[in-house]
């Protein structure tokens, strides 16, 4: 059976918007999904890189001193207050954290562009559905 032309072109565009979100759901399971939470994410990242800029090692009370007032980074304070760090301690895990998401994130995008870049070429059905069986990483 021959699929006709605007089949074929529906299909792709299914098969991308599930590659999408199949890679959506591989974000959530590492991540906290929603824009205001993305805003949070860059502002606590902002805020760690402030305390990382302005921190020394205080050789007297042998330990990290930053000129930073907590009031200056609001998000950072609460996150060093529910892990029960100091504000540099904080800004090391999130720093951290930011720099998996990096890769976690490069790894899943590749992934999605490639495959949906696989569907959008094939020929025929068949070639589009092998396309857009994608091999995602297992998070955890």
């Amino acid at each position: 059976m021959r699929v006709r032309a605007e089949d074929i072109t529906g299909l792709k565009v299914r098969l991308c918007r599930q590659i999408d979100d199949q890679a959506e759901n591989l974000r959530a399971s590492v991540i906290t999904l929603g824009a205001g939470q993305a805003l949070v994410y860059e502002q606590k990242l902002r805020e760690a890189e402030m305390i990382m800029q302005n921190t020394v090692w205080d050789e007297a009370a042998q330990d990290y001193v930053t000129t930073v007032s907590q009031y200056e980074v609001p998000n950072l304070h609460a996150e060093a207050d529910d892990l029960d760090l100091s504000l540099f301690g904080a800004a090391q895990v999130v720093i951290e954290q930011g720099l998996l998401w990096a890769t976690i994130s490069a790894i899943i995008e590749r992934k999605r562009l490639g495959h949906k870049r696989l569907v959008m070429a094939a020929d025929t059905a068949p070639q589009a559905n092998a396309a857009a069986l994608v091999d995602w990483p297992v998070l955890r």
